[in-house]
C-alpha cells in the first residue's frame, strides 16, 4: 500500500529543526550576525558572495585580484546561487549586506531539505515510514557535510546527493511524467555544479555509473539505448558537465591556470576514513587499537550500524557461513544504485588512477578534481540507505521467524541506537562548535568609513587594498599563506568600502597573475610587472600588527604613510612610488664599474668592484636540457629526487662573508615546488644543516623563475642539496656580501645575479 508521505514530511521538518535548535537556534534568529567560519576559506567564500551582490554582477568579480579581478567560478562563490541572488540585488530588493545569513540560512535548511529527501527514498523502497523518519534524520546528522561548515561552506549542502537519487528514481519509475523528470534532473545537475564543480563529477559520475551498472547487469547493451528514461539519465550527466566545462573555458580570459593541481594523489579516501569513526571518545580508541591514517578529504565514516551491515554481508557473501537467516536478496534496483556508489567510492581511492598515472595525463581535466576523496559522499548516502533497509528486513524475517518478539524488537532497537549514538556524536563534534559572532561582514558598519573620515581620506581616493602579511596560495606553486590576518581584516574593509583587494585567494588562479602579485614584495632589483596595470592613486596598505614580515613587506610598510591605527592594524597610504626598481641606477653602476679602472674583468664578460677572487658564476651553457633558461640559452634540469647542486670546499672568512644564489623555474606542468636544504662545516667533521627551506615561499619572482639566496657560513666546507624531481635551475653565483658583480653575454646584462633590462 501506498504511502502518503505529506506528514511524515511535516513532522521531520519540525523534528528537525527542534534539533538543530540549541545549537543553531541563534542562527536562526539573527542569521546575518553569526559566522561558521572567521578566517581562512570559510571568510573567503563569504566574502566573495557578499562582494559580489554589492558591487559586482555577470561573471566578473573583482573584490580581489586587482587590477585583474576574477572569473566567478573560480572564486568558490556557489556562482550560479550567486548569479541568480545577484538578480534579485540588482532588481527586486537589496539584499547584498544580508549575504552571512543567506549563506547561513541555505546550508542549515539544505540540511532539513536533506532528512525530507532521504525519507522519500526510505519509504519508496517500502520501509514504514516512522522507521524511516528516524533513520533520514539521523543520516542527516551524521553527514559528512557538517564536517564542511567551518570552511567550505558551498560543500556543505546534504541535500545534492540525496535531491540527485531521488530525482533519478523518479525518472526510472514515474510512467508518465518520465521527460519532465529527466529534465528535471538535467536543470538539478548543472545547478548544483553551478554551487561547486565538485557536485558536477559527484552527480554526472553517479548517474553514469547506474547506466554503466544496468549496462554490465543486463548483459546486452540495447538495454540501455532501448529506454527513453535512460537516455534521459544520460544526457542528465553528460550536457550539465560539458556545459559547465564549456562556461568556465570560454569564460576565462586568462590561459595559464594550474593544469595539475596539487592534490590528486594525495587527497583521497581510504579504508579507514570511510569505516572508522574519527571523532569523538570513539576515534581515541580506534587511534590507540588500528593506527590509521588518512586524509581529511577523503573523511566519511558510514556510521557504525553500516559499519555491522557491511561487515556481516560482506561474511555472509564471501566466507559463505550457514546461518538459520540466509542471505537476503535486495530490491534489484536498489543494489543497482549500491553498486553505482561503490564504484564511486574506488575512484574515491584514486583506484585505478594511482597505478595507471598515464590516465589523468591522457584525460587532462580529471586532474582538476583533485580531492577525489569527497566522490565518497555519495557512497556515504547510498550505503546508510541500504543497510536502513536490509536491517529492517531482517526485523521482518525474526518475527516471520516467530522468535521471541522481545529478542526482534531489541535487534531493531540496538541498531537505531546505534544510529542515534552516531548521528549525535558527530553533530555534536562537527556541528555548532565554532560559531562565532559576525564582526567582520555585518549588514550595518561604517567602522571603516570612520576610520577613513578621521584621516581625511575616502575610499576613492586609493586604487586597492594591498594587505600585510602578503596572502597569495591556490597556484599549487608559490604560496603565502602563514599568517590570515591582515588579509582577514582586508575583506572586511573591502566588504565595507568596496575596495578591491590586490591579493588573491581564488581557485586555479592565472599563475602569471599569483606572481605578479608576489613579485610586489620583492626586491627593487625586480620590475614589478603589475604595476603597468595600475593607475597613479595610492594604495591603502592595510598591516596586522604583530605579524611577522619579510624584508619586502617590511620596505613597504617603512615608504607608507599612517593614516590610522589601533593594537591590532595600521592603515597607511603607500604611493605606488613604493614598488618602483632600481633598475636605472644599477645601469649607471655598471657603467661605471665597466669603465672604471678598478673593476676587474675575471673571464667571459664577468666583471667585480673588487677583486674577483672567489666569485664563481655557472650559466649551464654547456648543459643539454631542454627545458626554458632563465638567462641565456640553456639550463640544468635533474630528474632525481634528491641531488646535489654543489659540494664544494670553500673558505668563508667571518669578516668576508659570501652569498650563494641561483634560480629555480616554476614549472607550470608540475604541481609543487622543489625545496633546498645547505649544509656546511669542516672537511674532518659531520656536516650541519640550516634545514629544508620550501622555495614556494620565496617572493623573489621573475620571468616565471625564483632566485634563492644562500648566506654561507664561515667554514672550509659548503653543500647544499635540492629535494624536488624534474627541477631546473640556472645562473648559479657565489660573491662577497658587499661585492657587485656584473656579466654580460653582449646582449643581456645580469648584476648580482639579477637580470637587468
Amino acid at each position: 500500500m501506498k504511502q502518503n508521505p505529506w506528514a511524515g514530511i511535516l513532522l521531520i521538518i519540525i523534528l528537525m529543526m527542534l534539533l538543530m535548535w540549541p545549537g543553531f537556534g541563534d542562527v536562526f534568529v539573527h542569521p546575518n550576525g553569526f559566522l561558521f567560519a572567521k578566517d581562512g576559506d570559510g571568510l573567503k567564500n563569504y566574502f566573495n558572495l557578499g562582494y559580489y551582490l554589492k558591487y559586482d554582477e555577470g561573471l566578473r568579480f573583482t573584490g580581489v585580484n586587482y587590477p585583474y579581478g576574477e572569473n566567478l567560478l573560480y572564486t568558490d562563490t556557489q556562482p550560479f546561487y550567486a548569479f541568480l541572488l545577484n538578480l534579485i540585488d540588482n532588481h527586486i530588493w537589496s539584499i547584498g549586506q544580508n549575504s552571512v545569513a543567506i549563506i547561513n540560512l541555505s546550508i542549515l535548511l539544505g540540511m532539513v531539505l536533506a532528512s525530507v529527501l532521504l525519507y522519500l527514498i526510505l519509504i519508496h523502497f517500502g520501509l514504514p515510514a516512522r522507521y524511516s523518519l528516524i533513520i533520514a534524520i539521523c543520516i542527516t546528522f551524521l553527514s559528512p557535510q557538517w564536517d564542511r561548515i567551518h570552511g567550505h561552506l558551498s560543500l556543505s549542502y546534504a541535500f545534492v546527493v540525496p535531491l540527485v537519487w531521488y530525482v533519478m528514481i523518479r525518472c526510472q519509475t514515474s510512467n508518465t511524467h518520465r521527460i519532465p523528470w529527466c529534465i528535471a534532473l538535467s536543470c538539478i545537475t548543472l545547478f548544483v555544479g553551478g554551487l561547486h564543480l565538485y557536485y558536477t563529477i559527484m552527480t554526472a559520475g553517479f548517474i553514469l555509473a547506474y547506466l554503466l551498472v544496468l549496462g554490465i547487469r543486463a548483459k546486452r547493451w540495447n538495454v540501455l539505448y532501448g529506454n527513453k528514461s535512460n537516455w534521459g539519465l544520460l544526457c542528465a550527466a553528460v550536457i550539465p558537465f560539458f556545459a559547465l566545462w564549456l562556461l568556465s573555458n570560454f569564460s576565462s580570459q586568462v590561459s595559464d591556470r594550474p593544469g595539475s593541481p596539487y592534490g590528486f594523489y594525495v587527497y583521497h579516501a581510504n579504508i579507514p576514513s570511510i569505516f572508522l569513526p574519527h571523532y569523538a571518545a570513539s576515534s581515541n580508541f580506534i587511534n590507540k587499537l588500528f593506527h590509521p591514517t588518512f586524509n581529511w578529504e577523503g573523511r566519511a565514516f558510514i556510521g557504525t550500524a553500516s559499519l555491522i551491515f557491511v561487515l556481516g554481508y560482506a561474511i555472509s557473501l564471501f566466507h559463505k557461513v550457514k546461518s538459520r537467516i540466509p542471505v537476503l536478496n535486495l530490491n534489484r534496483d536498489l543494489s543497482n544504485y549500491t553498486y553505482a556508489a561503490l564504484i564511486l567510492l574506488v575512484f574515491s581511492m584514486c583506484i585505478p588512477f594511482d597505478w595507471l598515472r598515464f590516465i589523468p595525463e591522457w584525460f587532462s581535466p580529471l586532474k582538476q578534481f583533485r580531492a577525489l576523496g569527497r566522490l565518497s559522499w555519495v557512497f556515504f548516502y547510498v550505503i546508510n540507505v541500504i543497510s536502513a533497509v536490509y536491517i529492517y528486513r531482517i526485523y521482518q524475517d525474526l518475527i516471520q521467524a516467530k522468535l521471541n518478539l522481545a529478542w526482534s524488537h531489541t535487534f531493531l532497537i540496538f541498531f537505531l541506537l546505534i544510529w542515534v549514538f552516531d548521528a549525535g556524536s558527530f553533530y555534536v563534534n562537527h556541528g555548532p562548535v565554532s560559531i562565532t559572532q559576525n564582526d567582520k561582514l555585518e549588514n550595518v558598519n561604517d567602522e571603516y568609513l570612520s576610520r577613513f573620515a578621521k584621516a581625511g581620506v575616502e575610499p576613492h581616493d586609493f586604487q586597492a587594498i594591498f594587505a600585510l602579511p602578503l596572502v597569495s596560495n591556490r597556484t599549487d606553486k608559490m604560496t603565502f599563506e602563514g599568517d590570515l590576518t591582515g588579509h582577514n581584516e582586508a575583506m572586511k574593509c573591502a566588504f565595507h568600502s568596496g575596495l578591491p583587494i590586490v591579493q588573491s585567494t581564488a581557485s586555479r588562479p592565472s599563475l602569471s597573475q599569483a606572481l605578479s602579485s608576489i613579485q610586489m614584495i620583492s626586491s627593487p632589483m625586480i620590475r614589478k610587472v603589475r604595476l603597468r596595470d595600475m593607475d597613479d592613486r595610492p594604495l591603502l596598505l592595510l598591516h596586522a600588527l604583530g605579524s611577522k614580515l619579510n624584508q619586502g613587506e617590511q620596505k613597504l610598510l617603512q615608504e607608507g604613510r599612517l593614516l590610522w591605527e589601533d593594537t591590532y592594524i595600521q592603515l597607511l597610504e603607500l604611493p605606488v612610488s613604493a614598488f618602483n626598481d632600481s633598475l636605472d641606477v644599477v645601469n649607471s653602476r655598471i657603467d661605471s664599474m665597466v669603465d672604471h679602472n678598478g673593476s676587474r674583468e675575471v673571464e667571459n664578460g664577468i666583471y667585480c668592484d673588487s677583486a674577483c677572487a672567489g666569485v664563481f658564476f655557472n650559466s649551464f651553457e654547456n648543459s643539454n636540457s631542454a627545458n626554458p633558461a632563465f638567462w641565456g640559452d640553456r639550463s640544468l634540469t635533474i630528474k632525481d629526487a634528491q641531488w646535489q647542486l654543489i659540494d664544494t670546499t670553500l673558505q668563508i672568512d667571518s669578516s668576508y662573508q659570501r652569498t650563494m644564489s641561483f634560480w629555480i623555474y616554476i614549472d607550470p606542468v608540475f604541481s609543487g615546488m622543489p625545496s633546498f636544504e645547505y649544509f656546511y662545516g669542516d672537511p674532518d667533521s659531520e656536516l650541519q644543516s640550516e634545514g629544508k627551506i620550501e622555495t614556494r615561499t620565496i617572493p623573489e619572482v621573475q620571468n616565471g623563475w625564483v632566485c634563492v639566496h644562500i648566506m654561507l657560513k664561515p667554514f672550509l666546507r659548503h653543500r647544499v642539496v635540492i629535494y624536488g624531481r624534474d627541477t631546473t635551475i640556472d645562473n648559479l653565483m657565489i660573491r662577497g656580501t658587499d661585492q657587485d658583480v656584473f656579466v654580460s653575454d653582449g646582449k643581456r646584462r645580469l648584476f648580482n645575479n639579477y637580470p637587468v633590462y
